[in-house]
């Protein structure tokens, strides 16, 4: 089981816990379990919002699971300061197989957290991302996952980029959209949201990251 000593400690954490207790709030017909998060472009803070988000439901469930669906630039490997040998990428391609989970599953203690972290990294370069984000075996792998923990996290990649995130997206309870209020111009961030809809993804939240009248460590968290 891996340390991790940089989490940030709790008291700094308020606008996640007001995060985690929208997204409850959002569950209207049916519980919410597991949550995408994705932006625009690079760089607007999706993958620090997916590893304090996570950090927050641990202190209250037992089984929370991180994925790294970034399979082209992963970066929860480098949160939890873990290994990225394998992974989502290795266990997908082997997944006929039946393998055993806690060979690509790491568990992470947080520091001022009760519950360890249940982490799947991107794992293995792969030249088909969207081939495998997209086939049956993500689908079935998910909602056997979504069985076994509480909750569950995806940090995917930037809609304008790539369209890796739209398949996640569509067998996830819901997306979390990121937007730098510093780096994110108005009308990619509205075309990406535009995409979301037209794909059918359930939009949960925006959050506003690196505002001027926001600490560093704050989150704006807005919804219709």
């Amino acid at each position: 089981m891996s340390k991790n000593k940089n989490a940030y400690k709790f008291d700094n954490m308020e606008a996640f816990r007001k995060l985690k207790t929208n997204i409850e709030f959002s569950a209207v017909e049916k519980p919410i379990k597991v949550v995408n998060i994705t932006s625009s472009c690079a760089n607007e803070g999706k993958s620090t919002v997916a590893f304090h988000l996570a950090q927050v439901y641990a202190a209250k469930y037992k089984k929370v699971l991180v994925i790294d669906c970034d399979l082209r630039r992963p970066k929860m490997h480098r949160y939890f300061q873990i290994s990225n040998q394998i992974g989502l990428s290795d266990l997908l391609v082997f997944i006929d197989k039946q393998p055993d989970l806690s060979t690509y599953i790491q568990e992470v203690t947080v520091t001022d957290c009760e519950n360890a972290i249940s982490v799947l990294t991107s794992g293995s370069k792969v030249p088909n991302p969207q081939e495998l984000l997209g086939s049956s075996k993500f689908k079935k792998l998910l909602q056997a996952l979504s069985k076994q923990y509480d909750f569950i996290i995806l940090d995917c990649p930037p809609i304008s980029m790539i369209s890796d995130t739209f398949y996640v997206s569509n067998v996830s309870d819901g997306t979390i959209f990121v937007i730098s209020m510093k780096d994110t111009k108005k009308d990619i961030a509205l075309s990406s949201i535009r995409q979301l809809e037209r794909s059918r993804s359930k939009i949960l939240g925006i959050v506003l990251t690196k505002t001027q009248n926001l600490s560093s460590y704050d989150y704006y968290y807005t919804y219709e």
